[in-house]
């Protein structure tokens, strides 16, 4: 919008115009939110069973080489056929917990994806767009091509039974060529199918591993309380010292008669992001609830958010750890895990004591994740929850 309206709008809007000069001014931060699996399940081997549709051996193989890449083992589909027409589930690709408890007697520990594709396709279309200039006008023409990718996949944890309802990926990739002389050729089919295929893939891979996004949060750098000081370490990569230097410009805020609620805010605040950063969720919300508290506003609301989220992802995550070593300590104690898997049927003694060594394994991981306790407390601690399965 031009500069007077814009001038205006702020004037009009002054908590708006405080809070997006707060964000032109202010330095941010990056604060990073690890997700777990999708599943909620790790595991070290994995099956795939190409079951129908155009491209999906394509597919497959190209999941197989994304597990491979990241540390997975891939069992062989010499095998996985093997067991499955010994089973007479050649041409199968939904199976109930009784039939998975079979698989995973012959296949062992593993999660088991059996991979439909429903549409594997590219389409064409021309456009142009004629523009006008004080000299005359000119006409671009463009080529386009649009892959499409739609399939589905459905997982079962061979080690426990349990089968996930198929879930839908898909992916949509348009190319382009461009020209001033006449229609250009059309982008290769073949490319903007393999894109949209990648992008139904990376879906798959976050339903399996761990994955990782970036945010950026605000640091407030003023020069009074000495916030700019704290924003220089940050910025070499001394949180440690940038959090001291924080909480001391905190106490002198909260000493001076003459800080304002906006000041106190802003150096709550700065200290809630740092301890965010280093994943100390609750004391950040502490100060960041603080911080809205002093003075409410887009930014410190913005930042609670993602703190919030931050927390309930590393408790989602915690128990995805607590639960696959429970199963694996199962397993390792001829359990089989996949026993446990009984259609309809009732929880036992024994699988309401997993649930229970489940719920003590997320507590002390949350215990250590908090700095409660050492390291070496947690493994022994953690050796003698496992110990008394």
């Amino acid at each position: 919008m031009p500069l007077k309206i814009a001038v205006l709008f702020l004037a009009l809007s002054p908590l708006f115009g405080q809070q997006i000069w707060s964000r032109l001014t202010n330095p941010q931060v990056t604060v990073t939110l690890k997700h777990p699996p999708g599943l909620g399940l790790q595991v070290d081997r994995v099956a795939i069973k190409p079951v129908r549709g155009k491209c999906v051996d394509d597919y497959a193989g190209a999941l197989v080489e994304d597990f491979v890449n990241n540390g997975m083992q891939v069992i062989d589909r010499q095998r996985i056929n093997e067991v499955l027409d010994e089973l007479d589930l050649g041409a199968s690709g939904y199976i109930d917990s009784a039939t998975a408890t079979k698989i995973g007697g012959l296949l062992g520990p593993s999660a088991l994806m059996f991979v439909t594709v429903t549409r594997c396709a590219s389409d064409r279309n021309r456009t142009y767009k004629t523009t006008k200039t004080k000299d005359g006008s000119y006409t671009t023409y463009y080529s386009k091509t649009d892959g499409f990718f739609k399939g589905s996949v459905q997982v079962v944890d061979l080690s426990t039974g349990r089968v996930f309802t198929a879930k839908t990926v898909e992916g949509r990739e348009t190319l382009q060529n461009q020209s001033t002389n006449g229609y250009p050729e059309y982008p290769a089919a073949f490319d903007a199918i393999d894109r949209a295929m990648a992008q139904a893939r990376a879906q798959v891979f976050r339903m399996f591993f761990s994955w990782t996004e970036q945010r950026q949060l605000v640091f407030f750098n003023n020069k009074k309380h000495n916030l700019k000081q704290a924003h220089q370490l940050l910025k070499i990569g001394d949180i440690e010292g940038a959090l001291d230097l924080s909480l001391a410009n905190l106490a002198a805020c909260e000493r001076d008669p003459k800080a304002k609620p906006v000041q106190k805010s802003r150096a709550n605040y700065n200290v809630g992001i740092l301890h965010f950063i280093l994943g100390d969720h609750d004391r950040a919300l502490g100060y960041l609830e603080t911080a809205y508290a002093h003075k409410p506003g887009a930014i410190a609301k913005e930042a609670i958010q993602e703190c919030r989220r931050a927390k309930q992802l590393r408790q989602e995550m915690t128990r995805v750890e607590a639960r696959t070593a429970a199963v694996a300590q199962t397993a390792s104690q001829g359990g089989g895990g996949a026993a446990r898997a009984r259609p309809n049927a009732q929880k036992t003694a024994a699988e309401n004591n997993l649930d229970q060594i489940e719920q003590k394994l997320a507590k002390l991981k949350s215990m250590y994740d908090k700095g409660l306790i050492t390291k070496e407390d947690y493994e022994k601690k953690k050796a003698e929850i496992l110990e008394s399965m």
